[in-house]
């Protein structure tokens, strides 16, 4: 516990505390420096002993995340996402037409409760108006995602989205396409 306390490590000592508790439970009250021995021989040793939390490295970013991809783009009444593969080291670029994004806009709006978490496939298969043929689900992903980067919905850990927008999502769209803030 000293040697928590002197790192600054404080979220570990409930930890110590709670297995302290529970050896001086069991071993009756002479517990307590039976622990605080252990602990001073790990220290003494210059070992991290059985009780002291292993930590591994934070993971750095690549030169690619710094980078800020994915980007959005709008060209020709396209949204296009700018990506970079790893698998082949460079830039690929996915596109989808404007419209579809009001087309999936407006099925998430008839298919979801305003507030309430929804998946992918909840949604099922989004009919695009200009030719009644359903979304590739390349662009229903790449939508979703540039929906997120203008804030119109949230990912909600791996559990799904959520419309951040209330029920207005359709205008939403349509304004980030006429205002072009498509560029992130």
């Amino acid at each position: 516990m000293e040697r928590e306390l002197a790192a600054k490590r404080y979220g570990d000592l409930a930890e110590l505390a709670r297995l302290a508790e529970g050896l001086a439970n069991l071993c009756g009250s002479g517990a307590r420096p039976i622990v605080v021995s252990l602990l001073k021989s790990e220290q003494a040793a210059g070992e991290p002993g059985p009780m002291a939390q292993r930590r591994t490295p934070k993971k750095k970013l690549n030169a690619r995340a710094k980078q800020g991809y994915p980007r959005f783009e709008f060209r020709n009444a396209m949204i296009v996402k700018i990506g970079w593969s790893k698998k082949a080291k460079k830039e690929y670029e996915h596109s989808a037409p404007a419209q579809a994004a009001i087309d999936l806009a407006s099925h998430i709006q008839k298919t979801t409760q305003a507030g309430r978490i929804w998946t992918v496939e909840d949604l099922g298969g989004v009919i695009l108006s200009h030719d009644e043929s359903e979304l590739p689900s390349y662009q229903l992903y790449l939508l979703i995602a540039w929906m997120r980067t203008i804030r119109v919905i949230s990912k909600q850990g791996r559990s799904g989205y959520i419309t951040t927008s209330g029920v207005e999502i359709v205008q939403e769209i349509k304004e980030a396409i006429v205002k072009k803030r498509i560029q992130y």
